[in-house]
């Protein structure tokens, strides 16, 4: 990790960085949907996250969501079709690199993958 805690290795720039994210089925929502309002608990809670978790289902970026929500410790939303509490259960079990070579390896195959559509 670096003073700023971004860790090494990830793209160069911030439009690198965030490429994939124009692809997200949520790119154009309202964040509302992924993110708790303060205070939201209960059945309320839960519905919002099954609806936003619904929206993730049918993401063609899914898994780099979900595995940049892993390596950055993402601490609220719902990234990758995995909420906030979910990822909160998770992330002590999960090594920080680890975390990292897995999102740089779902970057890697969504590259491919764009590169094979667009060739």
């Amino acid at each position: 990790m670096t003073e700023l805690g971004i860790a090494a290795g990830w793209p160069a720039t911030l439009e690198d960085f965030w490429t994939w994210h124009e692809q997200a089925a949520c790119h154009d929502m309202d964040s509302g949907l992924f993110y708790s309002p303060e205070g939201e608990r209960g059945p309320r809670k839960a519905r919002r996250e099954r609806a936003a978790k619904a929206v993730c289902m049918t993401c063609p970026v899914r898994e780099l969501c979900g595995a940049y929500a892993m390596a950055t410790r993402e601490p609220y939303g719902t990234w990758g079709g995995v909420s906030e509490g979910e990822r909160r259960e998770l992330l002590p079990r999960i090594d920080p690199g680890q975390a990292l070579r897995d999102y740089r390896a779902a970057l890697r195959r969504w590259e491919r993958q764009v590169h094979e559509r667009g060739a």
